[in-house]
């Protein structure tokens, strides 16, 4: 894992560098969102918050319907369960949204592109996306369309890896490592 913390504190950095972007200070949301996505009965805990006005909007975490076959993404299940705008309001991510839905769902809108249609004002991201074609990406979509992005303070780092389980963590590593190794 030491292997896997130094690549992503230089990706981190990569990503900021750029961007005006902080870390996160309330602990109270970043817990609420780490437990909504213990909820997940799959194998990565994923979850997601909508908060407005400091009250906890709306809420999701990572589903599988097994009718279809289907994953439904935390932010999805976040969105469709508003009962009001989110306009302007702070949402919490435990991992990087998606930026492209797999091809057999071409008519589900990624994650990021649902922050954006919602007019998030602001999103708070705990980890992000190792796979390196994603790592980052969403970020610049959201910052180039106006969402300001903090990230989770190092600290829920290891709350965070459990809930996405080493299993993940070493699989997008090893593709990370793929690539670092096509790109010099």
């Amino acid at each position: 894992m030491k292997e896997i913390d130094d690549d992503y504190k230089i990706i981190l950095n990569k990503i900021v560098s750029n961007m005006n972007i902080e870390l996160e200070t309330n602990d109270y949301f970043m817990n609420y969102v780490i437990n909504e996505a213990k909820k997940s009965k799959t194998e990565l805990k994923i979850g997601a918050i909508i908060v407005k006005n400091d009250i906890v909007i709306a809420s999701g975490h990572r589903k599988r319907s097994f009718k279809d076959n289907r994953s439904f993404h935390a932010e999805e299940i976040c969105f469709n369960n508003l009962n009001s705008s989110a306009k302007g309001g702070i949402m919490y991510l435990t991992l990087e949204p998606c930026i492209q839905r797999n091809n057999k769902y071409q008519n589900v809108l990624s994650c990021t592109d649902l922050i954006i249609k919602n007019k998030i004002e602001k999103v708070v991201i705990g980890v992000l996306e190792i796979n390196p074609d994603i790592c980052g990406r969403s970020i610049q979509q959201l910052y180039d369309n106006g969402v300001n992005v903090s990230l989770f303070d190092y600290k829920y780092k290891k709350a965070l890896y459990n809930l996405l389980g080493k299993d993940f963590i070493e699989y997008q590593f090893n593709k990370w490592k793929l690539y670092k190794k096509g790109k010099k």
